[in-house]
């Protein structure tokens, strides 16, 4: 199951050497340099901290991304409301074969723990639903980050007009002395 997906479909685009090229004496040599080299750089791989990505090598690449069919929104969290804090929270959703939300779980909580972002972005991401993925015309499950953004309305400037009030009358003209 991939763990990301790409922005658009195709990444880049490069046209193939010609047979009989000058270009074939160099891809064999970067192909035997690059042999030689991969048992260290997987060794050093092994040395590091982190996720190790695993599955399958031929693995058929995504041929249509999710797209959202129904997203409600989160409820705001009425203390954070009456704060007036605003927060993103960063999700990770897998999507089933048929579109539908399998697991969710907070991958970056909001800057303001304990105030509910997490949970109401959790209830809400579980009530999405999407188109499924689809890797060679086939559905498949995918894994996506979401982020669910968490806005204010600006308050209204005391100092503006209402613009549901009545205009202010004129003032009546004063006479002029003769």
């Amino acid at each position: 199951m991939p763990t990301h997906l790409p922005r658009n479909g195709v990444q880049g685009v490069r046209p193939l050497a010609r047979a009989g090229s000058a270009r074939r004496p160099l891809a064999s040599t970067l192909l035997a340099l690059l042999l030689t080299l991969l048992p260290a750089l997987a060794a050093a791989q092994e040395d590091e901290e982190g996720p190790v990505e695993e599955g399958p090598v031929d693995e058929e690449p995504i041929t249509r991304l999710p797209e959202v069919v129904e997203a409600p929104p989160a409820a705001y969290p009425p203390q954070a409301l009456d704060l007036r804090l605003e927060a993103e929270v960063l999700l990770q959703i897998d999507i089933d074969a048929e579109g539908r939300v399998a697991a969710v779980e907070v991958v970056t909580p909001s800057a303001h723990p304990g105030l509910g972002f997490e949970e109401a972005a959790l209830e809400a991401a579980r009530a999405y639903r999407f188109t499924p993925a689809e890797a060679g015309g086939v559905p498949v499950p995918v894994r996506i980050t979401w982020r669910s953004a968490f806005k204010l309305a600006p308050l209204p400037d005391p100092e503006a007009p209402d613009p549901e009030a009545p205009p202010p009358e004129a003032p009546a003209p004063t006479p002029n002395p003769p």
